[in-house]
C-alpha cells in the first residue's frame, strides 16, 4: 500500500513510521528541509518537499497539519491527484469535520476525520510507532467508515465512532482540559516546588499526578478531589499564598478559582465556604 503523510511533525512522523513498519511504501512530505528527512531515511521512509514528488497512485493520504491549513492542503492535493475511489484521505484534527475534505468526497472518494486521543512523542524521536491501544475517534463518509477503522487498528489503536451531530468544539475542549491543562498545572507545580526535593522532584510530582488520575478513573473527579480547597482550609491556603510571590499568585489565581467552582458544582464544597475562598483568592 502506498501512503502519503503530509506534515513531518509529532503525529505525522509517528504515523509514517507505523505504516512503514507495517511494510507500506511511505512518503513523508514537508514544506522545507530539516532533520526530519534524516530521521525518515534512517527508518526507510521516502521524503519530499515538493508536491511534484507526490506519488499519483497513493491510496492513503494522511493530512497531519495545523487545523487552519487542512482545507488548503486537501484542495492542492485534490488538484494534483487523479480521482481514485479506492483512495482514502484523512485528517487528524479533533476540531475539524469532514467539510475540509469535501473536494475528495465530491469525487466519490473515501474521507474521514480521524483524531488520536494520544500524546505523540517529540517529532523525529519515536522508535515505537504503534499507539498502544489509545482511543482514536472516527468520523467518516459512509463509504469510508470500514477503511478508517481498519487504518486505526493498523496503528495499534482502538477506533471509536464520533457522533456526526456532536459538537466537536466541546469534544476538543474537554480533551485539552484533560491533557494540555493538566500539563500546565504540572508545570506550575514544578516551578513552585523548585529544588526542595532535589532531582526527585519531578518524579514525586508525576507519581502523585498519576495517583490522582487513577482515582478519577475509578470514582470520578468529584469524589477524587481532595486537598485544602475542597476542605475549605483557609489557614492553609493563606500560608500557600504567603509563600509565593505576587506574580506567582496572579498566575495561580485562575486555576485556584476554577478548582473552587468545580468543588461547589460537584457538591463537595458549600456556598458559604466558597464565598470565603473566593474573597481570599481575589484579595
Amino acid at each position: 500500500m502506498k501512503v502519503l503523510v503530509v506534515g513531518p511533525g509529532r503525529a505525522g512522523c509517528q504515523l509514517a513510521l507505523a505504516h512503514r513498519q507495517a511494510d507500506d511504501q511511505v512518503v513523508l512530505l514537508g514544506r522545507r528541509s530539516g532533520k526530519w528527512q534524516g530521521w525518515a531515511r534512517r527508518n526507510g521512509i521516502a521524503t519530499a518537499t515538493s508536491l511534484k514528488r507526490v506519488p499519483p497512485d497513493c491510496v492513503r493520504l494522511i493530512i497531519a497539519v495545523a487545523d487552519a491549513d487542512i482545507t488548503a492542503v486537501a484542495t492542492v492535493l485534490c488538484g494534483i491527484l487523479p480521482p481514485d475511489k479506492q483512495r482514502m484521505t484523512i485528517h487528524l484534527s479533533g476540531m475539524t469535520g469532514l467539510g475540509a475534505l469535501s473536494c475528495f468526497a465530491e469525487r466519490g472518494e473515501q474521507v474521514a476525520a480521524v483524531h488520536p486521543i494520544y500524546a505523540f512523542a517529540e517529532a523525529c524521536s519515536c522508535d515505537s510507532a504503534r499507539l498502544g491501544g489509545a482511543a482514536v475517534t472516527v468520523l467518516a463518509s459512509d463509504n469510508g467508515r470500514a477503511a478508517a477503522k481498519s487504518l486505526v487498528r493498523k496503528w495499534g489503536a482502538k477506533p471509536l465512532e464520533l457522533d456526526a451531530d456532536g459538537d466537536r468544539r466541546r469534544y476538543h475542549l474537554a480533551l485539552t482540559l484533560a491533557s494540555n491543562h493538566l500539563a500546565g498545572a504540572f508545570g506550575r507545580a514544578e516551578e513552585i516546588l523548585g529544588d526542595t526535593l532535589g532531582q526527585c522532584g519531578r518524579e514525586v510530582l508525576a507519581s502523585l499526578a498519576v495517583q490522582s488520575i487513577v482515582s478519577c478513573a475509578q470514582v470520578g473527579a468529584a469524589q477524587a478531589l481532595t486537598g485544602p480547597i475542597v476542605r475549605a482550609e483557609l489557614s492553609t491556603i493563606k500560608q500557600h499564598l504567603a509563600a509565593i510571590s505576587k506574580q506567582e499568585r496572579e498566575k495561580l489565581r485562575p486555576l485556584l478559582l476554577a478548582l473552587t467552582e468545580f468543588a461547589v458544582d460537584s457538591g463537595r464544597l458549600d456556598k458559604s465556604a466558597a464565598r470565603r475562598l473566593r474573597k481570599l483568592l481575589s484579595a
